[in-house]
């Protein structure tokens, strides 16, 4: 059992939200250990929400793009580049409404690219996303 569930299990409930990045959703040449390490953390939270939704856990994972901080100074800023207060407040809205999953800025939800029942709306954003992402490299967080 991890602990990251356990205290707030024990007390009736809580909300655990963690940041993981869009670019575990797809592996890219020029960041597949990060995407990796994020895809690892995404299926982590997914399985922390299975384990404890039955004691009041709720399990918030947070999925950026390129958000434009301190961190991030200096680096090209890519299309769809995110604030860090609009995050932010994206991110509050998501624990308040007991949402798994957030992508902020919210276009990254289109990047998505697991979900199951995927429009063709999604199958072009995703292409116009693509296209975007070779021409930018650090685009997709």
């Amino acid at each position: 059992m991890p602990a990251g569930g356990r205290a707030p299990g024990r007390r009736g409930g809580g909300t655990i939200c963690a940041f993981s990045s869009v670019a575990g959703d797809r592996a890219r040449r020029s960041n597949y250990l990060y995407g990796a390490s994020k895809a690892g953390l995404s299926a982590f939270l997914e399985g922390l929400h299975l384990a404890y939704a039955d004691r009041g856990v709720r399990v918030v994972c947070v999925r950026p793009g390129f958000v434009k901080t301190a961190m991030t100074a200096g680096l090209p800023v890519p299309p769809f580049a995110g604030e860090p207060e609009a995050v932010a407040s994206r991110v509050l809205r998501a624990m308040d409404r007991g949402a798994p999953v957030v992508y902020a800025p919210p276009i990254w939800r289109c990047h998505h690219a697991r979900h199951p029942d995927a429009s063709a709306g999604r199958h072009a954003a995703r292409a116009l996303l693509n296209a975007i992402a070779r021409a930018h490299p650090g685009a997709s967080g």
